[in-house]
């Protein structure tokens, strides 16, 4: 017995996608929500300080920037992975 397609079905991967696709594709999402989650609460608090300064910021701030430029690293790898084929 075939079964239908439901076209409103919620569908992570394309049928078809290799396990290498799969893998990496976890690994970017992981990456980036644990940047994410980074900078906000309730991991953020461990960083929610004034001192020390670092490069003339507050440490509140450095961590901040450093995420950013974290996510900033991670998305640049994963399109040279998708595009630099």
């Amino acid at each position: 017995m075939s079964q239908k397609r439901n076209p409103y079905a919620f569908q992570i991967f394309r049928s078809g996608t290799s396990a290498e696709s799969r893998r990496v594709s976890i690994i970017a999402f992981i990456y980036l929500l644990v940047c994410g989650l980074a900078m906000i609460w309730p991991i953020y608090t461990i960083a929610n300080r004034v001192y020390p300064i670092i490069l003339g910021m507050p440490f509140s701030m450095f961590w901040i920037a450093f995420w950013i430029v974290m996510t900033f690293i991670g998305l640049i790898f994963l399109y040279r992975y998708e595009f630099g084929r």
